[in-house]
């Protein structure tokens, strides 16, 4: 029996990405890698789990940032849908459907 999974854990959202295909694309960075690459240019991916890093600001101050979220496919296709104008106006992404029947354009 397969576990049917509900929520991913993303770290990041990137919009307005114009570097890995034609148009405007949105791309989601997820957590959980396990391949440890030796030139990985994310390596807040590999743990599963959020994690929080200690960073200061031009002041001085220290403070903690969450790195990972968990979003539900739901929850992650409104973020993608936020920038469908973009997609449809320059020609990016790969076009899913939902059972709305929403074209939604993402990388």
């Amino acid at each position: 029996m397969t576990k049917k999974i509900n929520q991913g854990m993303l770290f990041n959202i990137q919009r307005s990405s114009i570097h890995d295909g034609p148009g405007v694309r949105t791309v989601l960075f997820f957590k959980g890698c396990p391949l440890r690459c030796v030139w990985c240019q994310n390596p807040e991916s590999q743990n599963t789990e959020i994690e929080y890093v200690n960073t200061s600001n031009p002041d001085g101050q220290s403070s903690k940032i969450k790195i990972g979220n968990l979003y539900s496919p739901e929850q992650a296709f409104t973020e993608i849908e936020k920038d469908l104008i973009f997609f449809n106006s320059t020609g990016g992404g790969n076009i899913f459907r939902r059972r709305t029947n929403t074209s939604v354009k993402i990388s």
